[in-house]
């Protein structure tokens, strides 16, 4: 009994790898072949070039958001990594034609003195105009480049926890082949031995679900794949070495109060 139960999980675990790659293969393919064919606004790429395409990266987008201002000279950037609007840059009736670079010099004019990076990037106005430019960006994403259901994954959480039952029962069942139960002998002490089983069996399927959750391995994130294959923003490709180690400087500094005496 116990063989039979064994080989069949091996041929369904096995049968399940072949599916998953198989979907896996097709969504790549899929989410390539769609991704060659449209151009991405670069920011939008940007946004998605993090650990997963579903979390917004918002350092690279600040990085080319303040080299764009560096370079239609919209903002001065200081040696301690400050940032300034310049006159034009101050002018609150100009506004420059992309959202994110418009939202980035909104906040330095906040802002009560010239402020680093590090001291803006937090501003809560300014991360949920950053993030609704990604959402609206994302709503023009076709499908395929999402990843499929997983809806059948969840058969798999309840064969596993199901195997370890099975296997827990036979050891402590009475009568062949419950070699557990007549080694102890006795109902009181098989019954304690059972229940023992019983909880680790708990705990195996809760350890399972959560190993599921967190390990089971995700289908190939296509989108992020794309992006950080692509070419570096136009702005940040144009600072010069200066500009970009104080920019550097000034996404990495300690964070004070903005318009504070240094």
């Amino acid at each position: 009994m116990a063989g039979v139960v064994t080989a069949g999980a091996a041929a369904f675990y096995a049968g399940l790898l072949a599916v998953w790659l198989r979907r896996c293969r097709r969504h790549r393919r899929a989410g390539a072949g769609y991704l060659r064919d449209i151009e991405i606004e670069p920011f939008h790429a940007l946004a998605k070039t993090g650990w997963s395409s579903k979390v917004v990266n918002h350092a690279a987008m600040e990085d080319a958001a303040v080299a764009t201002l560096l370079i239609d000279e919209l903002v001065v950037i200081d040696t301690e990594g400050k940032l300034t609007p310049t006159a034009r840059g101050g002018d609150p009736t100009y506004a420059p034609e992309h959202g994110v670079v418009a939202a980035w010099l909104e906040c330095l004019r906040r802002a009560e003195g010239p402020a680093t990076v590090s001291q803006l990037r937090d501003d809560p106005e300014l991360r949920q105009r950053c993030e609704a430019f990604v959402q609206e960006q994302d709503a023009l994403l076709d499908p395929p480049t999402s990843p499929p259901s997983d809806s059948f994954i969840w058969v798999l959480y309840l064969v596993a926890p199901a195997l370890g039952l099975f296997y827990a029962t036979l050891m402590v069942s009475p009568g062949e082949p419950g070699l557990t139960a007549q080694f102890l002998g006795g109902v009181f002490e098989v019954a304690l031995f059972g229940l023992t089983y019983l909880t680790a069996a708990i705990f195996m399927i809760l350890a399972y679900g959560l190993y599921g959750l967190a390990g089971y391995p995700h289908y190939p994130d296509v989108v992020r794949e794309h992006c950080v294959g692509l070419p570096p923003h136009p702005a940040t490709a144009a600072l010069g070495a200066d500009e970009r180690a104080l920019l550097l400087t000034s996404a990495g500094s300690a964070a004070t109060p903005a318009g504070a005496d240094s």
